[in-house]
């Protein structure tokens, strides 16, 4: 992962996209590591600039263990757990034989695939074009999983609950300062909606059949990460 700051330009014509700006001059400031705006023209050049400050904010607030694994999990109990279970049918299974679906192996594997998920952008957060390409890639493989029928009000609730899990997380975390646990909710909500906004992409693409990065084989993204 690069530790200094490194531009890149990248291109779209739809969806949101990020711009993230550097704060290493004033680090008190509340812009975050990730903002969004709409692309309503035709094209538009997006700059992603990495900021090691804030980088090393999300690295400090996050951990892999299977304590955030659950906290991350909680999703499914929130005000949108209806809508985010109705995308992995198995769980009413489980809940119609009358088994918690917590303690299974699906929903550890769940838990999993999106702390991986996270995982990676940290990693190679100061490669904007090679997360670009995963997330993007990463969408279009749910188009082999998630029912066809999702609805993008579904995801944006999945991503919203997604988001109770992540504060929660940095609200536990008694050794941050105020200012310090203020500054990684923001990154961490605008770093996630970062990551929804590109699988989205890819997996409404997807469902249309058309890929924008036909040279890359969504199945094969860990090696095209060690390139």
């Amino acid at each position: 992962m690069s530790s200094g700051a490194n531009d890149v330009t990248s291109k779209t014509t739809k969806m949101d996209m990020p711009t993230v700006i550097s704060t290493l001059e004033n680090p008190k400031s509340q812009i975050a590591l990730v903002m969004y705006r709409h692309a309503k023209d035709e094209e538009k050049k997006i700059a992603w600039t990495s900021n090691p400050r804030d980088t090393a904010l999300l690295h400090r607030t996050w951990t892999e263990d299977f304590e955030t694994l659950y906290t991350i999990g909680k999703l499914f109990a929130g005000p949108n757990g209806a809508a985010c279970k109705s995308l992995y049918p198995w769980i009413a299974k489980y809940e119609e034989s009358g088994r918690d679906y917590v303690e299974t192996n699906d929903f550890r594997v769940l838990c999993l695939r999106l702390v991986q998920t996270v995982a990676i952008f940290l990693d190679e957060i100061g490669e904007k074009a090679k997360v670009e390409v995963f997330l993007y890639k990463l969408g279009q493989r749910h188009v082999d999983y998630l029912p066809r029928d999702t609805k993008e009000e579904f995801l944006d609730m999945l991503r919203d609950a997604t988001h109770e899990g992540f504060n929660e997380r940095v609200h536990s975390l008694s050794e941050l300062t105020e200012e310090e646990r203020d500054r990684a909710i923001q990154l961490w909500t605008d770093s996630v909606d970062y990551i929804f906004n590109m699988v989205k992409e890819g997996f409404f693409d997807g469902l249309k059949s058309f890929d924008r990065f036909p040279g890359i084989e969504k199945w094969a993204l860990v090696q095209y990460l060690q390139q």
